[in-house]
C-alpha cells in the first residue's frame, strides 16, 4: 500500500528541485545572453590602431596613376608638401582588379626608402567617406579635436599601436603611435605617425596638405 504522506513529501522535494533549476538556469542563460551581447556589443568597433598590414593583400601603384583614376571618379587626394626628417615617399599600396586602383590607398613614408608598413616612420590611409566622423573622445588627456586649416583634426598622441609583427616595438621601443584623422572635401585620412615626431612637426606636415595636381607630377 502507498504510503501517502511520503508521497507527499516526496512530490514537494520535485516540485522544489523543479523550481530551484529552472530558477538557476534562467539566470545562467540571462546571464550568458547578457555577456555575448557586451562582447558582440564591444566588438562592434575594436580599438585598433596602426596601419593594417595591407601590403599582404595590395599591389603597389605609382601616384599618378592613382590621380588619374581617382579623378576620374571626383577624388582629389591631399598630401603633405613639408615633411621633416628626411622622408620621402617610398611606395603607395592599393588593391587592383583589372586595371583599376581600389577605393582605399595606403601610402609609406620613409627615411631610408623602406616600404614595409609595421616599421614606418608615416603611414597615411586615405578612402572616401559620404558622412563627416563622429570621433568619441574618452581621455582628453591623450585624445583631442583640433583646428587645421579650418577643419577639425582627431588627435592622439598615444594610441595604443596594433603591432602584429613585433618590429613597430623593437624599432622604436613603445607600444604607441600617433594618430591624426581629417575629412577634407570627400576623402577621409589617417595618419599613423611614428613617435619620433614633435607634435608641432605633425601639425605643420598637416597644415601643408595640399592637394596633387596631375599636371604637375613630373615637373
Amino acid at each position: 500500500m502507498v504510503n501517502i504522506r511520503l508521497l507527499a513529501i516526496l512530490l514537494v522535494v520535485i516540485t522544489i528541485s523543479v523550481s530551484y533549476f529552472t530558477i538557476v538556469n534562467r539566470n545562467f542563460l540571462n546571464q550568458y545572453s547578457e555577456g555575448t551581447t557586451t562582447m558582440q556589443s564591444s566588438r562592434e568597433k575594436p580599438l585598433i590602431h596602426g596601419p593594417m598590414p595591407f601590403d599582404k593583400i595590395a599591389s603597389e601603384v605609382s601616384l599618378d596613376v592613382v590621380v588619374k583614376q581617382w579623378s576620374r571618379r571626383g577624388w582629389i587626394p591631399h598630401l603633405p608638401t613639408y615633411l621633416p626628417k628626411n622622408l620621402s615617399l617610398a611606395t603607395i599600396y592599393a588593391k587592383v582588379l583589372d586595371g583599376e586602383v581600389g577605393n582605399m590607398i595606403m601610402l609609406i613614408y620613409s627615411s631610408t626608402n623602406d616600404k614595409r608598413i609595421d616599421t614606418s616612420e608615416l603611414s597615411i590611409t586615405i578612402e572616401p567617406m559620404g558622412e563627416n566622423p563622429i570621433w568619441r573622445i574618452t581621455n582628453s588627456s591623450r585624445e583631442k579635436i583640433i583646428k587645421v586649416n579650418g577643419l577639425d583634426v582627431y588627435l592622439n598622441i598615444r594610441a595604443p599601436y596594433t603591432d602584429l609583427t613585433g618590429e613597430y616595438y623593437e624599432k622604436y621601443g613603445v607600444d604607441y603611435c600617433i594618430i591624426a584623422e581629417i575629412k577634407i572635401n570627400v576623402l577621409y585620412y589617417e595618419y599613423c605617425f611614428a613617435p619620433i615626431f614633435s607634435i608641432d612637426e605633425i601639425i605643420k606636415i598637416l597644415e601643408s596638405m595640399k592637394p596633387i595636381d596631375i599636371n604637375t607630377l613630373h615637373s
